[in-house]
């Protein structure tokens, strides 16, 4: 192609070119529970693996497929049916995010193009793939892209967060929350996806008496480190060719916290005296003492 402007000749190459390949081009694999969807763009690719500029406006068939390594887990036929419903594909001529003409035309008319959103329902694991639909290629090889494994976490907040120091018979009870796009929410516990769990019961382990599963009682002097699991991402796992004989390692840990069980170096007791005032008298209302436990370093106990 050339344009000629009074002495300048403005040059550029176009090659068409038949497609061979597609992949799935993403910024990343992990999703937040209800959060913003991420966008997920098909590239394509001759026969020499050179990138095509552009693919707009060709038809894609966007799939959600289950998570074939949960097979493993011994999951009934419906939890591995569910596992599906994990992520939600939605059309973008139905968000904010900017989308070209040619991909509103073909999501107005019940397709989809080479892009596309995808948003968590669930935590989990599910696989995303595409497949390219146009007439052109109806005789050739179903080209689709190699699946992508997507994972949906929720963004939990453990309170206290920060390490506890208890002593031996003294409990700590633990609060989750889920921070969503615009909101925190607290989760009612005992709770059918999240539990709480401690990776070392000698030091410190739930307290029996209470029923909500989410208070600690110090047991004996040392560390441990309290777990709050979910359910649905329980046992989740994935090989990296990173590590030595593709070991398995787990794909995002779970939220925890530091309880230390320890001994106390001294005692403060504190007197708090509440006055209620009248023009004519004073009345003492309520007098309450609390004592304090704490480290050399006047580190204070959680009691």
């Amino acid at each position: 192609m050339f344009c000629l402007e009074t002495d300048k000749l403005i040059r550029c190459d176009v090659i068409v070119d038949k497609i061979n390949s597609i992949r799935i081009k993403h910024t990343t694999t992990l999703l937040y529970l209800e959060d913003s969807p991420e966008c997920f763009t098909v590239e394509a690719l001759d026969d020499e693996n050179n990138t095509f500029s552009s693919i707009d406006g060709l038809p894609f068939e966007w799939t959600i497929i289950n998570d074939l390594n949960e097979i493993n887990w011994n999951k009934t036929s419906a939890e591995l049916e569910d596992s599906r419903h994990v992520l939600r594909i939605s059309k973008l001529i139905d968000s904010e995010y900017e989308a070209s003409e040619s991909v509103r035309q073909l999501e107005a008319i019940g397709l989809s193009g080479n892009k596309i959103l995808i948003e968590g329902l669930k935590t989990g694991t599910a696989n995303v793939q595409s497949k390219l639909l146009d007439p052109f290629y109806k005789d050739e090889l179903t080209l689709k892209t190699p699946l992508v494994q997507l994972l949906v976490v929720a963004n939990i907040l453990l309170e206290p967060s920060y390490p506890v120091f208890l002593l031996v018979g003294s409990t700590v009870k633990y609060n989750v929350f889920l921070i969503k796009q615009t909101s925190i929410e607290k989760v009612n516990l005992p709770s059918l996806q999240y539990y709480f769990e401690s990776r070392n019961t000698t030091a410190a382990n739930l307290y029996s008496s209470d029923l909500s599963g989410s208070t600690f009682v110090g047991l004996e002097i040392g560390l441990a480190e309290v777990v709050l699991v979910d359910r649905n991402m329980k046992d989740h796992t994935i090989i990296s060719s990173q590590l030595d004989n593709n070991a398995m390692k787990p794909i995002v840990p779970p939220p925890t916290a530091l309880v230390h069980v320890v001994l106390p170096d001294h005692l403060i007791f504190t007197i708090k005296v509440s006055i209620f005032y009248n023009s004519f008298f004073f009345l003492i209302f309520s007098n309450e003492i609390i004592k304090n436990n704490y480290l050399k370093n006047e580190q204070k106990y959680f009691y």
